[in-house]
């Protein structure tokens, strides 16, 4: 969050923060209150309407916010494709093929909330998908309207990623595993990995997927835009976001460049070498890929976390050690912007900038607990 936003307009970043103790306050309290714990179903659409469609009214409403990503980003490139524009070739786009154009369907029917009414939509698909598989008062339903960050991060910064939430979790079926990545964005591949490691049919299903990503990329690549460039766009990028690496480069300059893929990839392997012997599920498959993105990848931003979010319902729900991290990680990744706007820069003086220093790596080293959890776990016999 800019630093500039307390000075400047003081309720809407008080209103911007307040959801976060409030809501984790809720996720603890909440199920253990006389007449609401033992009434899941009704509990989850309250907490779910509360905390998306009552903070976007307040946000989006009452105080007119706009997020800057909306302002800069969707909204032109949805102007752009209602021009009849190409992505990549006549506008620059870090997304699938298919999401400006997505974008201007929304602008066309509901002007400049088009975008935003979107995710939100999405967002409501994703859950609505997450309780029909695992049951309308399932503690996976529950944490996906509680968990203060898969709120705040869609709400607050009006973010694109429930949009790919609502593919992954229905993507079962291949076929919408390759119309994800053509409405969303290139690092859709990796949270919808899981799914596939752990498909009955992985062929069949990587086939189906194949198909409308061949189609689409065939057409682009035959009217000569540069496919690409997302990845040109992104690649780049290191030490962005609440990672290991974010304090040694704002301290100390670091910047390994491609080389800083390494450590990831080196732990995504070997997770696979540990979770494939045991034929370990898809939930599995995405808390150990996603500890490990989270804590090492050269880009990480917090609202990432709502991409593998579905599956990580799925696997906190299980086990109540598991749903404490996922409620305490899930509440400190909500404010790790706040440690980053500033403090971390020494803005705000040295003490905050003291908690930055601690509060960054920490919250990047307990993105990695459920590696230790799965190591834990007794092998499949």
């Amino acid at each position: 969050m800019n630093p500039e936003l307390w000075r400047s307009h003081p309720m809407l970043a008080l209103a911007s923060i307040l959801p976060v103790p409030l809501g984790a306050l809720w996720l603890v309290v909440a199920p253990r209150l006389p007449g609401l714990g033992t009434r899941r179903a009704p509990l989850t659409w309250l907490t779910w309407f509360a905390t998306r469609v009552v903070f976007a009214f307040v946000i989006w409403g009452l105080l007119g916010h706009q997020g800057i990503d909306q302002r800069f980003f969707f909204l032109p490139q949805a102007r752009h494709a209602l021009a009849g524009q190409l992505p990549y070739r006549d506008f620059p786009s870090a997304y699938g093929p298919l999401f400006a154009p997505l974008l201007a369907l929304a602008v066309a029917a509901l002007g400049s909330s088009g975008p935003f009414v979107l995710f939100l939509l999405a967002d409501f698909a994703a859950w609505r998908t997450l309780a029909a598989a695992e049951g309308e008062s399932s503690e996976a339903a529950w944490l996906w309207a509680a968990v203060p960050a898969l709120s705040y991060l869609t709400v607050r910064y009006a973010q694109d990623e429930a949009l790919a939430a609502a593919f992954l979790h229905a993507a079962r079926a291949g076929l919408l595993i390759g119309l994800g990545l053509l409405v969303t964005k290139p690092l859709f591949l990796l949270p919808a990995l899981p799914l596939l490691l752990a498909a009955p049919r992985r062929r069949a299903v990587a086939a189906w997927a194949s198909l409308p990503v061949a189609l689409v990329y065939g057409v682009l690549l035959a009217l000569r835009a540069p496919v690409w460039q997302p990845l040109v766009l992104e690649g780049a990028n290191f030490g962005v976001g609440p990672t290991l690496w974010r304090v040694p480069v704002v301290l100390a300059g670091l910047d390994l460049g491609i080389l800083g893929w390494l450590p990831f990839l080196a732990l995504l392997l070997a997770g696979f070498a540990v979770l494939l012997p045991r034929h370990a599920d898809a939930a599995d498959h995405s808390a150990w890929q996603y500890g490990a993105f989270a804590a090492l990848s050269p880009k990480f931003m917090p609202m990432y976390l709502v991409m593998w979010a579905p599956l990580l319902c799925v696997w906190a729900g299980r086990d109540a050690d598991r749903r404490g991290w996922f409620a305490l990680y899930g509440t400190l990744l909500s404010l790790a912007w706040y440690l980053d706007s500033g403090p971390l820069q020494g803005l705000f003086g040295p003490v905050w900038r003291a908690i930055a220093i601690v509060g960054l790596p920490g919250i990047a080293l307990l993105a990695l607990w459920p590696l230790r959890e799965l190591l834990r776990a007794p092998r499949a016999v």
